[in-house]
């Protein structure tokens, strides 16, 4: 049976390329009118460019969907009947940082949500695939086969060189939705998870959930999660093999995992980073990474020496990395370009999101992942 039309949101404005294509099509058997004007996806740096909807667009729209947002809409006066502005990514500051969003009152009723919870499958898939990568070294190993066309001797791999994920502690930087779902997946290969948040409550999580994904009561970190102060934070990194770094781009958080932070570090530890790059000290992961390379010691593993045996990075700063950057060069470096979220069911499961938004907001309820305006636990 086809949905039920919507009232309250008749006329939704997209502002991203959808795919597959048959997602258009059922957005216009929700909405009554839907306006596509598809600008450049997330990760597309080469895009200068948005479509500029007319007047006549931005006035009639109910709900807009998108990860950015044109130049030409510049004030909240242009858009009288926006009630809703979801966003197809996690990160919002390309929406929060405009001229648009801070024209919007206080006490305006429009709701900002974003798509946390669409992309904890793909992305925790990636952290599991990449950290086994480096314990595998599966990266010298396709440098030498590919590259010099060979089979790779056992002895220039370390003998019996395979560290199994199995026992290992995964320290999780960040306990939202996508680090719950590397949580989870983990403990499916039998490590030990710690998480650190901002709050150091344990908390279980509303929103967008995938079902059978995550760690929704927060019941996985066995002794709980530690209080927010940098002793705690410290003693966390030192007690982990695994460092992921699940944590948001914010004034707060730049540069929050720096020099001190990775010298405490165990020196057989690895540093996987899906969340954002901002967050980290670059130079300091170089210098750490560089000194694994060059030790004339074997790791002892322990912290203290600025040294770790590896990283996966999904994230830099900037993005893209500029070619010929040292970081491309490190045989302990996996980099990948801001990808990790890039799965085929993305966008139907952000279309899935703002579905149940509109049906949200059409019974009279809050919207789940609401940063701004009426959310799901508002009466």
């Amino acid at each position: 049976m086809p949905p039920t039309p919507l009232t309250s949101i008749r006329t939704l404005l997209v502002l991203y390329p959808l795919q597959p294509a048959s997602l258009l099509p059922r957005l216009r058997s929700i909405f009554p009118t839907v306006h596509f004007y598809p600008g450049p996806a997330g990760n597309d740096y080469s895009a200068t460019v948005y479509p500029e909807p007319p007047d006549e667009v931005w006035r009639e729209a109910d709900a807009i969907l998108c990860f950015g947002l044109p130049k030409g809409l510049k004030e909240v006066g242009q858009t009288p009947r926006l009630k809703l502005l979801q966003v197809v990514g996690s990160g919002t500051r390309q929406i929060t940082d405009t001229p648009f969003y801070q024209s919007v009152p206080k006490d305006h009723p429009l709701i900002l949500a974003n798509s946390a919870g669409i992309h904890g499958g793909p992305i925790g898939e990636h952290v599991l695939m990449t950290t086994m990568m480096l314990l595998h070294k599966m990266q010298p190993i396709a440098d030498i086969t590919r590259g010099e066309k060979r089979w790779a001797a056992p002895q220039e791999l370390g003998g019996l060189f395979v560290q199994e994920l199995r026992g290992l502690t995964v320290g999780i930087l960040g306990y939202g939705h996508i680090g719950r779902e590397i949580a989870r997946l983990s403990t499916a290969f039998g490590s030990r998870i710690i998480a650190c948040t901002r709050t150091g409550v344990k908390a279980s999580i509303g929103g967008y959930h995938l079902p059978g994904t995550g760690d929704p009561a927060g019941d996985l970190p066995p002794n709980g999660i530690p209080p927010p102060r940098k002793p705690a934070c410290m003693s966390f990194l030192q007690e982990c093999d695994v460092v992921v770094n699940m944590l948001p781009s914010s004034e707060g958080n730049r540069g929050f995992v720096g020099k001190e932070e990775f010298g405490v570090m165990k020196d057989t530890a690895l540093f996987i980073n899906p969340g954002r790059g901002d967050t980290i000290d670059q130079e300091a992961l170089v210098s750490a990474l560089q000194a694994s390379l060059e030790a004339t010691e074997p790791p002892t593993g322990l912290g203290g020496s600025l040294r770790i045996a590896g990283a996966s990075l999904d994230v830099t700063n900037p993005e893209p990395l500029p070619p010929n950057h040292i970081l491309f060069s490190l045989p302990n470096a996996i980099i990948t370009p801001h990808c990790s979220w890039a799965s085929k069911d993305n966008f139907v499961r952000a279309v899935d999101l703002l579905e149940e938004n509109a049906n949200r907001l059409e019974k009279g309820l809050g919207a789940l992942n609401a940063l701004r305006g009426r959310g799901e636990f508002d009466e």
